[in-house]
């Protein structure tokens, strides 16, 4: 046990090391470079200046820094954002004591980033792939999942940003009892976060998830709803309908089927763009286009990977997304200002004051591309991982047994 102590400690402080980047230059200029701001489409041949950390200067010049690239063939683009997810809150799924992101009778008062662990090993592996902030969920055995926080993948003591960013809801089939239930608890819960809250004294206290809820019904953040049958949709926009709250759907294999509904109540569409596999009677509908029909059909579509384990997996998955038709532009939307806007994360585009950058190699979409460098809230961060950690470890020679050291062609 000393010993499994000793290399946990050890993996820590790995974490902290590959937080930050030492950086000599206190500006950077990145010349002709392919740029994603503001507009639906890409700029290219652009100039920027990077002043500590911060987008100060963008150019259709030649700029001069402390160091200059040439962005000849790269891409500059905001980190990305990952959502519905349990970074920070997981670390190894066989061992349950490293899993906090579950609690079997949790209501929507339930708040999972009182355990988020900024020095996850998960966080740095997760920056390999341009990932800048996180949408964390937690989960139950029930349909009320708690609250969802976001965090920068900083790996700083503060990276938790906000606690409270949307509801997390299920719907669906299950092994024991109805969803019919589920959603007359919602509706009932609703009903009463939507009475006026009486004088002190006067009536009970009021409950922990109604106080939460009546946040909800006040607009101050949206309900994160995953279903994915068509009729379960149609349940959960009634009662959008008739509390008035905003929502994000997940899930939403058969979005499709309702399309003309969830674009006249401007539901924004999380989708998991490998399912394409029936998981059960409810997910008939997975289809490896659905990304690219919902946008041709007018919704907002964002494009998450659930699977905290290989979040930076993220761009691969994207670019199967493209490869089904969604256009590339689109798709960078969808992991960068689409999210932003739907979990209210700032402006999720490159502007000037814009702290949260990624220089790419090339397409952030393609497996040859990498990470050059990478900027969390204002400041360069590395992407050297655990992972790095063994790979060199196994790889250097010496008197170790040939166990350790990379076999000799």
């Amino acid at each position: 046990m000393k010993s499994v102590n000793n290399c946990l400690r050890k993996i820590a402080a790995a974490g902290a090391l590959f937080a930050s980047v030492s950086v000599l230059a206190d500006s950077v200029a990145i010349n002709n470079v392919k740029f994603y701001g503001e507009g639906v489409e890409p700029q290219t041949s652009v100039s920027v200046l990077i002043q500590d950390g911060v987008l100060s200067e963008i150019s259709d010049t030649v700029l001069s820094a402390d160091r200059v690239i040439d962005g000849q063939g790269k891409v500059l683009t905001p980190g990305f954002i990952a959502v519905n997810n349990q970074l920070g809150l997981t670390e190894v799924s066989a061992v349950k004591k490293t899993s906090d992101f579950h609690e079997d009778k949790a209501d929507f008062s339930f708040d999972p980033s009182l355990a988020f662990n900024f020095q996850s090993s998960l966080i740095p592996f997760a920056r390999k792939g341009g990932i800048s902030q996180a949408v964390v969920t937690g989960s139950s055995k029930g349909a009320f999942k708690g609250r969802a926080f976001t965090v920068d993948l900083s790996s700083d003591a503060d990276s938790r940003l906000k606690t409270d960013v949307a509801l997390y809801f299920t719907l669906g089939g299950k092994s024991k009892g109805s969803r019919a239930k589920d959603l007359q608890d919602l509706r009932s819960k609703l009903e009463k976060a939507k009475k006026p809250t009486e004088k002190e004294g006067k009536s009970k206290p009021v409950k922990d998830d109604i106080k939460v809820l009546k946040r909800l019904l006040a607009g101050e953040f949206p309900l994160l709803a995953r279903a994915d049958r068509p009729a379960d949709i149609l349940q959960l926009l009634k009662l959008k309908k008739d509390f008035g709250f905003s929502m994000v759907l997940a899930g939403a294999a058969g979005a499709l089927d309702v399309a003309d509904r969830l674009k006249e109540a401007k539901v924004a569409v999380i989708v998991e763009p490998m399912r394409n596999l029936p998981e059960g009677f409810d997910s008939l509908h997975q289809r490896l286009d659905t990304a690219a029909k919902l946008h041709r059909a007018g919704l907002e579509v964002i494009l998450a990977e659930r699977d905290t384990h290989n979040i930076q997996q993220l761009r691969f998955h994207v670019g199967n997304a493209v490869a089904h038709g969604l256009p590339h532009d689109v798709a960078v939307r969808a992991v960068t200002q689409a999210p932003a806007r739907a979990f209210d994360l700032g402006q999720g585009y490159l502007a000037a004051g814009s702290k949260d950058m990624v220089l790419w190699s090339g397409d952030p979409f393609e497996l040859s591309t990498h990470v050059v460098r990478l900027w969390i809230n204002g400041e360069e961060r590395s992407t050297r991982s655990r992972q790095d950690l063994l790979r060199e470890r196994y790889q250097q020679k010496g008197d170790r047994a040939a166990a350790y050291t990379k076999p000799s062609l």
